[in-house]
């Protein structure tokens, strides 16, 4: 069994359900999960799937944040990746420009 407390914070949010972090965790995970996006620590195929955890948790109104600030802080380093997939992947940039486009609708993911 692994110790899942010792994982960064937005592994804990993908790998484990959220009512097993602790109710006195849960703010800080999620506050350490948005910083490591804010700062590039996050590969991109993993912020898609953290935009939709947060998106559906604030829905539940689990996370402080408004959605505004979730999507402004996940479409920026979104879009930090267009320069390295520019000439080398091609899905990569359209992934990425419909993830864009999502984060600009007004109900992005519904669904999820």
């Amino acid at each position: 069994t692994i110790d899942t407390s010792q994982l960064p914070g937005y592994k804990r949010l993908l790998t484990e359900e959220y009512w097993k972090i602790p109710d006195d965790q849960f703010d800080g995970v999620i506050e350490e999960t948005l910083n490591d996006v804010k700062n590039g620590n996050i590969e991109l195929i993993q912020i898609v799937k953290l935009f939709a955890y947060f998106t559906k948790k604030k829905k539940k109104d689990l996370i402080r944040y408004d959605m505004r600030t979730i999507k402004s802080v996940f479409l920026l380093m979104v879009t930090e990746y267009i320069p390295l997939t520019r000439s080398s992947n091609l899905s990569a940039l359209f992934f990425t420009a419909v993830f864009a486009k999502s984060c600009l609708l007004p109900f992005p993911l519904r669904g999820v």
